[in-house]
């Protein structure tokens, strides 16, 4: 699992305590995308501990937002317009399944499985 010091190094940007509440749900996040293999990695690989980072700051994001993101903003000379839009579940899931794909789609464990393998090899 990720530290805090690691996370700091990766260019983190949450308090201590904010890190510690999100931390143990990013980890079973990527435990189930992974089926447990994340878990057979002696000394986790810069990639998964940037996805790990990464999940932290989505889930810190999400929780901040509470379902809803804003999705332009303009600024006139005595004005300014901003919109927002509700976050579904399905665009969260969707976010979180990208980043795990985007960081985790070549990397194996320690017995050379890729991490985020889901069929027979044939």
């Amino acid at each position: 699992m990720l530290t805090y010091l690691e996370y700091l190094e990766k260019g983190g940007i949450l308090e201590q305590t904010a890190f510690y509440k999100i931390i143990d749900l990013a980890w079973s996040t990527l435990q189930e995308a992974t089926h447990g293999r994340i878990d057979n990695i002696s000394v986790l690989p810069d990639v998964v501990k940037a996805c790990c980072r990464d999940l932290c700051e989505l889930y810190s994001n999400f929780s901040k937002t509470r379902g809803i993101s804003s999705v332009s903003q303009s600024a006139g000379a005595a004005s300014e317009s901003v919109s927002y839009r509700e976050i579904s579940s399905e665009d969260i899931d969707y976010e979180i399944d990208s980043l795990i794909y985007k960081y985790l789609s070549k990397v194996k464990d320690d017995n050379g499985t890729p991490l985020l393998y889901r069929g027979a090899l044939i």
